[in-house]
C-alpha cells in the first residue's frame, strides 16, 4: 500500500514540475496543500482499485479505449454508428476508461468502468428516458466488437462508475466503511459466474464492492443494452427531422438546463408557457421492465 502512495507521489510531483505548472504549484502554501490532497485521494483510489482487482477474477484488459475511428473499412474500435431513417447514420465518439474480462469454462464476460469525479449512479429509468445512455452504449459496442473478432457470444457482466472525489477525505470511518466509499456504482448481471468473478476467495452469493449497484438478470441486462440502442436511435431521428422544440426534461430535481450552454438562446426561463418542462416521472421497479419490453416489442414491429 505504501509503495502505491510513493509511486503516486512521484508521478504527481513530476507533473507539477512541468514547465507549465511549476510556477503555480510553487507559488504558495495553499497550492502545495492542494498537491498533498491530490496525492492522498489518488493514492487511496489506486489502492481501492487494486484491492477490488485482487478480490475478484476479472482481468483488466484495456484502458482508455477511444471510439473515434470513422474509417468504415476498419472493424476494430470504430466510432459507434447508429443507423437512422432515410439512410442517415449517426456517429458517436467516446472513450472507455477500463474494460475487464472474466473467463470461466468456455464463457467470456465483460464489465466496463468509467472513472468519475462526481457522485454518479446508474438509474434504469434514466436509461429508459434517454438520460443515461453513454456507459451502456460503450458496453454494447465493445461486446459486438469482441463477438465479431472472436466469433463467439460475449456476455455482459456489469457497467460501473468508480468515484474519485475529494470529499472522500472527510469524516472519521473504520476501515470497512472507508473502503465502501469506493464501491462500484452501476448495474451487474445476476449470474453465478459473475458472482464468482467478484468474489474469488469467498463462497457466498453477496457480491463484494458493489453496494450501490443494482443486480439484474442476464436477460434484463441484454434488454437494457438493446433499449439503449433503441433510445439512441430515437434521439438521432429527432435530430435529423429538426425537432428542436424548447421542451427540456425535468426528472426529480434535475433538468436538462442545469449544464446547458444554450439556455440564454432558448430563453426557457421567460417563456410564457404553462408547462416549460417535460416532466418525467420516476418509474417503479415493478413497472420498469414491463415498459422496457413493451418498447423493444414496439421497435421490432
Amino acid at each position: 500500500e505504501q509503495e502505491i502512495y510513493l509511486l503516486v507521489g512521484n508521478i504527481v510531483d513530476n507533473i507539477c514540475k512541468s514547465d507549465d505548472l511549476i510556477s503555480m504549484f510553487e507559488a504558495s502554501a495553499k497550492y502545495k496543500y492542494y498537491v498533498s490532497r491530490i496525492k492522498k485521494i489518488v493514492g487511496m483510489s489506486a489502492n481501492a482499485i487494486i484491492n477490488q482487482i485482487k478480490d475478484g477474477s476479472f482481468i483488466p484488459k484495456y484502458f482508455e479505449i477511444n471510439f473515434d475511428n470513422i474509417d468504415k473499412k476498419s472493424k476494430v474500435y470504430n466510432s459507434i454508428k447508429v443507423n437512422l431513417k432515410d439512410s442517415y447514420e449517426m456517429i458517436l465518439k467516446g472513450k472507455i476508461d477500463r474494460v475487464d474480462k472474466l473467463y470461466i469454462d468456455d464463457k467470456e464476460y465483460i464489465k466496463i468502468l468509467d472513472y468519475k469525479s462526481s457522485d454518479k449512479k446508474l438509474s434504469i429509468d434514466k436509461v429508459y428516458y434517454g438520460l443515461q445512455l453513454q456507459i451502456l452504449m460503450y458496453l454494447d459496442t465493445f461486446i459486438k466488437i469482441e463477438e465479431n473478432l472472436l466469433n463467439k457470444e460475449i456476455l455482459p457482466a456489469g457497467a460501473f462508475y468508480f468515484q474519485v472525489k475529494e470529499d472522500m477525505l472527510e469524516g472519521d470511518y473504520n476501515q470497512d466503511k472507508f473502503q465502501s466509499k469506493f464501491d462500484l456504482k452501476g448495474i451487474v448481471a445476476k449470474d453465478e459466474n459473475v458472482i464468482k468473478g467478484f468474489n474469488k476467495n469467498e463462497d457466498n452469493k453477496k457480491i463484494k464492492g458493489i453496494s450501490s449497484s443494482e443486480i439484474i438478470s442476464m436477460e434484463d441486462f441484454k434488454n437494457l443494452l438493446l433499449l439503449s440502442n433503441i433510445v439512441t436511435k430515437e434521439i438521432g431521428n429527432d435530430i435529423i427531422t429538426g425537432n428542436i422544440k424548447v421542451y427540456p426534461y425535468k426528472y426529480k430535481s434535475d433538468t436538462g438546463c442545469e449544464y446547458c450552454n444554450y439556455k440564454d438562446i432558448c430563453n426557457i426561463e421567460i417563456l410564457n408557457k404553462k408547462e416549460k418542462y417535460n416532466n418525467l416521472k420516476e418509474i417503479q421497479k415493478d413497472e420498469i421492465w414491463d415498459k422496457i419490453k413493451e418498447k423493444i416489442q414496439k421497435d421490432e414491429q
